[in-house]
């Protein structure tokens, strides 16, 4: 599991609990702390976002991704766009 210190340093945030992070969300200024960063081992990338502003899962969860030195092939939003799409013939 990451730890909560350096990965609240690294999302530019601060430590508001246990597991949890408050920092900026996507777009939003350095001093903003709308998005909440929830540690968890058995959760996807092993985090859980809520944005506060109601900024869409997706792009925060592709805000943090990088920030947290984590790789993924497809970023979420793009992911979920493919799901959607509907068979091609």
């Amino acid at each position: 599991m990451m730890h909560i210190g350096k990965a609240a340093a690294a999302l530019g945030g601060e430590v508001a609990g246990h597991n949890t992070i408050l920092c900026p969300g996507p777009g939003h200024s350095s001093k903003d702390r709308s998005l909440s960063v929830k540690l968890d081992p058995t959760a996807p990338d092993e985090f859980l976002t809520y944005s506060h502003a109601g900024d869409d899962w997706r792009l925060c969860r592709d805000h943090v991704r990088p920030r947290l030195g984590l790789t993924s092939l497809a970023p979420t939003a793009f992911a979920d766009s493919i799901d959607h799409m509907g068979p091609t013939t």
